[in-house]
């Protein structure tokens, strides 16, 4: 389910559920009360790959991933196999 169906739903009465603040400024509803929870604790996103993939695309989706966070001040990637992958996947063709 995406967040736009989860949207519909909540919108419809037919549930409630935590967002990040970022689905709130995306996905604007009039049917929809975005409420902070201001003592929750900060949740981490992460990428997941199968360990051997040496795909481009996944590579340019982590290289994306880590240059936002890094952007950002999200501090520094904290494994150092996640730079070596997307480097090697970019010089490798599509497997």
């Amino acid at each position: 389910m995406d967040s736009a169906q989860l949207l519909a739903l909540v919108g419809l009465g037919a549930t409630v559920t935590l967002l990040p603040r970022s689905v709130a400024a995306r996905y604007p509803r009039q049917a929809v009360a975005y409420v902070p929870v201001e003592d929750c604790p900060a949740a981490s996103l992460v990428i997941a790959w199968p360990e051997r993939s040496r795909s481009r695309a996944v590579a340019a989706l982590v290289r994306a991933a880590v240059a936002v966070a890094e952007s950002r001040g999200m501090g520094a990637v904290p494994d150092p196999k996640i730079r070596a992958f997307a480097g090697q996947a970019a010089a490798n063709p599509d497997r």
